[in-house]
């Protein structure tokens, strides 16, 4: 990993996919788990603030439910402690059309594309453990691979 690449953890803000937060729930055979868990630390101490389009909200839910490890009760457990966390949300509804028009030029899912596009819109960097989405938009800036977060 070349040093430029590495982007650092500031007093700053980010939106973070759901992929970022799945590992905050999800321990088990998680890469980056540290990472993952400083950017929350780092949230809660006031020295950055995240964000994240609503859709997260059902993403996290869906992923946790999939998981063998969790029971309905878990599931909803972790939901209330994710909103405990007060990450600024972000009305997925009015990003939709910008939304639908990145997935078609970056041959996204509409759903990662609303992580995207909320980055461009609020001129806030994405972090995201999604090795396929990474690799996809990789050309924009304002995207950030976990494992680059240092």
């Amino acid at each position: 990993m070349e040093g430029s690449s590495v982007k650092q953890i500031s007093e700053d803000r980010y939106v973070v996919d759901a992929s970022v937060a799945v590992k905050w729930y999800s321990k088990a055979d998680e890469e980056d788990l540290t990472k993952a868990d400083l950017l929350m630390d780092e949230h809660i101490e006031g020295k950055c603030t995240l964000f994240a389009p609503s859709l997260l909200l059902y993403e996290l839910s869906n992923a946790l439910r999939f998981n063998p490890n969790f029971t309905e009760q878990d599931v909803i457990r972790a939901i209330n402690d994710f909103n405990e966390l007060n990450i600024q949300m972000i009305d997925f509804g009015s990003l939709l059309f910008e939304t639908i028009s990145l997935a078609y030029r970056k041959e996204l899912t509409v759903y990662d594309s609303v992580y995207v596009t909320a980055s461009e819109v609020y001129n806030i960097p994405l972090v995201t453990a999604d090795r396929k989405l990474y690799e996809k938009v990789k050309d924009l800036s304002f995207v950030i691979f976990l494992t680059d977060l240092k």
